[in-house]
């Protein structure tokens, strides 16, 4: 199941201010050409149907509709642009995000043109090496829209969207994100994780306590551990370093007097 879901239509369509979003959902053209017509005509205020756009967005980037993603960034460029540009909760990350989950370099590459890439934080990368799709990391490798070590910012509040793994972040808690390299890995995804190696990426970055070769191992994805031993990887994450405990000693042949602070 898609990690970006529409709300669904529970009110009348003539109030709905799902219309748009319903209508790029199933990929009709001329109905999300039509309802942005009205309600521009109808002077909706901006923040009401700027809200309809971005989830229609997301939602024809889900159904791989690209004739409809197309459509809306034209439609409205600068203000497309200023959402991407000023991310907030909720707008905007989220239709790219999706179009990288459903491994559309098509939709990818209209979105980069349109320039709503500015905030290189977003879970996109992470998403299309989990589901595998090659053609989508090496795009946004080769386009340096992402870089091949990138986090996703801490997550926190929300269920962890990255459900992939039963090594994953419950609820409402905080922890650093994994990579690419370590997603694949879990995943399996043995073609995935042969172009992050050719990048460069961290063979032995750590996410909850596991490298991305202790987490193929635990999937038995043996040819994705084969790739990861060759490159270096290690089974098991560095120990903690201990932190060296003072030696007062050396300091008491000092004779250092310190002056006591002033009441």
């Amino acid at each position: 199941m898609s990690a970006f879901i529409p709300q669904p239509n529970s009110t009348p369509p003539s109030a709905s201010v799902y219309e748009l979003v319903d209508a790029a959902a199933i990929g009709s053209i001329d109905a999300v050409e039509a309802l942005l017509a009205v309600r521009k005509e109808m002077g909706a205020e901006r923040e009401h149907w700027g809200d309809c756009e971005l989830g229609a967005l997301t939602s024809a980037a889900i159904g791989g509709h690209g004739d409809v993603v197309k459509f809306l960034l034209n439609a409205e460029p600068a203000f497309f642009a200023q959402v991407f540009s000023k991310p907030r909760p909720g707008w905007g990350a989220e239709a790219f995000d999706a179009a990288a989950e459903r491994g559309s370099v098509e939709m990818l590459q209209l979105m980069c043109e349109a320039g709503l890439t500015t905030d290189p934080r977003t879970g996109g990368f992470l998403l299309a090496s989990a589901h595998g799709h090659v053609a989508a990391v090496e795009f946004l490798l080769v386009s340096k829209v992402s870089s091949v070590d990138q986090l996703k910012k801490t997550y926190g509040g929300a269920p962890n969207q990255f459900a992939y793994s039963s090594a994953h972040t419950k609820a409402g808690s905080r922890t650093k994100c994994p990579t690419a390299l370590w997603v694949a890995s879990d995943a399996g995804h043995s073609d995935v994780v042969k172009v992050l190696l050719k990048w460069g990426a961290d063979v032995n970055s750590v996410s909850e306590g596991q490298t991305p070769l202790g987490r193929a191992i635990a999937g038995d994805h043996g040819d994705v551990a084969e790739m990861l031993i060759a490159a270096g990887g290690k089974a098991d994450a560095p120990a903690a370093k201990k932190t060296a405990k003072l030696d007062i000693g050396k300091f008491s042949a000092l004779n250092l007097k310190f002056a006591k602070p002033p009441p």
